[in-house]
């Protein structure tokens, strides 16, 4: 599920004037800018999850979003659409004046050159609808992506599950070696270090390094496999594979790609090239095969 959050602006010069701002730039008070920062606060400690903050032009709305982004780290995008309402010859009056409450009653009155409610409701709707058709076409694209990252997983483990090998005991014990290291690096951000978190488990280093030997054994078999994949394939690669493979860490890291080739040792590079390629070889011939239907007890 997902929700679209409203706010208000900050109070504005013509708020404490009780004018009518509309579509007019009144800017932020003092108060009003205080308010702003007040609510992204707020925002920030409240743990909502919030992909992008999209603001409207006028001044009050985007600084006060812009508060809200610098609170916290969202990004923030002007839409005009989200515009106030165009308030016609009552733009600066009171806002409490007895012929506009009248006029607002009238969903297609323009105010003498405004914007009527239906013209204000259409724009706002249309935007809506955008909104929502792009978080359903995220929501298919990310959907997409689990299901064929399931079905390389499933297709690469069975490749090794049907790959007999003599596993070497060296291979083993370092892919032990960095799930623990990866492990105990999890628990540090927590806190926590291996042998506290053992002793809470009620066993020691040694029991947890156990509980780990049968993943690793199969992630080190699932390295055999392609490796040998990427032999019998001749995969190899090439200057092309390695110049764009730097580029994209690069950028991904934010980095200067001189800087990235001197962080990534070359063999660790090709080597995880060849075996996204191996893996696409076992990808490419697997063949999906639909889940097997329960079968009915008899009562």
């Amino acid at each position: 599920m997902h929700n679209i959050y409203f706010t208000r602006h900050g109070e504005t010069v013509w708020n404490v004037e009780n004018k009518i701002c509309g579509m007019t730039d009144s800017p932020l008070t003092a108060r009003g800018q205080q308010q702003a920062r007040q609510l992204g606060e707020l925002v920030r400690d409240s743990g909502l999850h919030i992909d992008e903050i999209l603001y409207s032009p006028l001044s009050r709305a985007a600084d006060t979003a812009k508060a809200i982004a610098a609170a916290t780290g969202l990004p923030a995008r002007c839409e005009p659409r989200l515009r106030e309402q165009c308030f016609g010859k009552y733009e600066g009056t009171p806002r409490d004046g007895a012929e506009f409450r009248i006029s607002k009653t009238h969903f297609a009155d323009r105010y003498d050159g405004g914007e009527s409610m239906m013209q204000l409701a259409q724009r706002i709707y249309n935007l809506l609808d955008e909104l929502k058709a792009d978080i359903r076409a995220k929501a298919l694209e990310n959907a997409k992506k689990q299901a064929d990252s399931a079905f390389e997983q499933a297709a690469v483990d069975k490749a090794a599950e049907n790959t007999t090998v003599d596993m070497p005991k060296a291979l083993v014990e370092n892919e032990l070696d960095i799930q623990m290291e990866r492990f105990g690096y999890q628990l540090q951000m927590s806190g926590y270090s291996m042998e506290q978190y053992a002793k809470m488990m009620g066993g020691d280093v040694s029991t947890m390094r156990n509980a780990f030997r049968p993943a690793a054994e199969k992630q080190a078999k699932i390295s055999v496999t392609l490796e040998k994949i990427a032999e019998v394939e001749g995969i190899t690669a090439s200057d092309e594979d390695i110049e764009a493979e730097f580029k994209s860490l690069a950028e991904q890291y934010e980095l200067e790609v001189d800087k990235v080739k001197e962080m990534v040792p070359m063999d660790e590079l090709t080597g995880s090239i060849k075996t996204r390629k191996a893996i696409k070889v076992i990808v490419d011939s697997a063949v999906p095969v639909a889940p097997k239907a329960e079968e009915k007890t008899e009562e």
